[in-house]
């Protein structure tokens, strides 16, 4: 247990032998002295001694005594044990279960636990009063009924029917409307799972509660921004935010409209840069001043000629503008695309029109003095 022989202690005292660590002593002083003193004849001491390499040793010592008629002390017997390992894997679960407190304590989400046989709830971590709008004390004090009339009514039976899955031992995952105390309905995403004893019986449910509210609002603004994209009359190409200088930002993303503008299918463009769309036409004084508003982050508009993938003109209107991140990060442009092509069209045959409409008039001019000089020549 300690290193020594029998021969090494025998005869020793024990206040000669100083195999108790220092910080010890006074615990078993006492333990010593109320055996002595006759106070008991038999108790328990726990304390920490050193080997004879030096090393220490957690110990757990039973001492009893014997005392004669007379009332003298015959002798001391004490049985030791070594604890060291049960000491460390104590020593290690109170540092686990500090861990785990201090995450429970300081994260969002809700950790609870519930006892299926006492039918109670156990523990549950402090955010239960900013995600459920009760603080823990009340939560404790609620039953499950309870909670689940707080559930919204459509929402219950797939509630249940988690539940039910729970207590047979799988792993849930179930997203629901939940009302609070202050009567603000929420969204809640349940994790839950089943936790067994030795026996493998399942005597306790875990889970996480995580209020998913904003990402649920998120996600109908994101699929109505999706259905508008989809859906437009204008084509719309997504690139990555940089590099703003040629080749320029790739394209991750165009909508049907692009398509049908300009005849390249998302497979045929993603991945490639919008020079593909660029050709002989295409004004490279306007792509270098949209180039110089992109290099300022700032949107640009201009109107300048693309290619179709069957090599026609096609003029387009382009709008261009930043999208941000959370952080304010610049992270894609957003191009929406007109076609103005006829509009263009007209406007060369309008001035086409003006150029015949101008040279007529100046026929007419011109006829009208020839004339107006014979008739007042003799």
């Amino acid at each position: 247990l300690l290193g020594w022989s029998a021969e090494e202690v025998l005869g020793k005292r024990f206040g000669s032998w100083n195999f108790v660590v220092p910080e010890d002593l006074e615990i078993v002083d006492r333990t010593i002295a109320a055996l002595l003193n006759g106070q008991t004849t038999r108790n328990l001491c726990c304390n920490r001694n050193y080997a004879k390499d030096g090393s220490i040793v957690h110990c757990e010592w039973y001492n009893s005594v014997l005392f004669d008629e007379a009332g003298e002390l015959v002798s001391v017997l004490s049985l030791v044990l070594n604890v060291s390992d049960r000491k460390t894997a104590e020593e290690e679960l109170r540092d686990s279960e500090e861990r785990f407190r201090q995450l429970a304590e300081n994260i969002q989400q809700v950790f609870w636990m519930y006892d299926v046989t006492e039918h109670n709830l156990i523990y549950i971590s402090p955010a239960c009063l900013q995600v459920l709008g009760y603080d823990c004390e009340n939560c404790y004090e609620k039953t499950l009924s309870f909670w689940l009339r707080h559930v919204r009514q459509e929402d219950l039976p797939l509630v249940m029917r988690s539940s039910r899955q729970a207590l047979r031992g799988q792993p849930v995952e179930v997203t629901f409307r939940f009302k609070k105390s202050s009567e603000d309905e929420r969204w809640l995403l349940i994790r839950a799972f089943p936790v067994r004893d030795r026996h493998n019986r399942i005597y306790r449910i875990a889970g996480i509660a995580e209020d998913i509210t904003e990402r649920k609002e998120q996600e109908r603004r994101l699929r109505l921004l999706e259905s508008v994209i989809v859906n437009a009359n204008d084509a719309v190409v997504i690139t990555e935010a940089e590099p703003v200088e040629p080749p320029g930002p790739k394209i991750i993303y165009v909508n049907e409209a692009f398509t049908g503008m300009l005849g390249y299918t998302p497979e045929e463009v993603i991945g490639k840069t919008p020079r593909i769309l660029q050709g002989p036409k295409t004004d490279w004084n306007v792509l270098k001043e949209i180039r110089t508003a992109l290099k300022e982050w700032k949107p640009a508009i201009a109107e300048l000629v693309n290619y179709h993938k069957d090599g026609s003109e096609v003029w387009i209107e382009l709008s261009i503008f930043p999208v941000t991140d959370q952080t304010g990060h610049y992270t894609y442009w957003v191009g929406l695309q007109r076609e103005i092509t006829h509009r263009k069209e007209a406007e060369v045959e309008m001035q086409k029109a003006l150029a015949k409409e101008r040279e007529l008039s100046e026929l007419k001019s011109s006829f009208v003095t020839t004339v107006s000089h014979e008739f007042r020549t003799p």
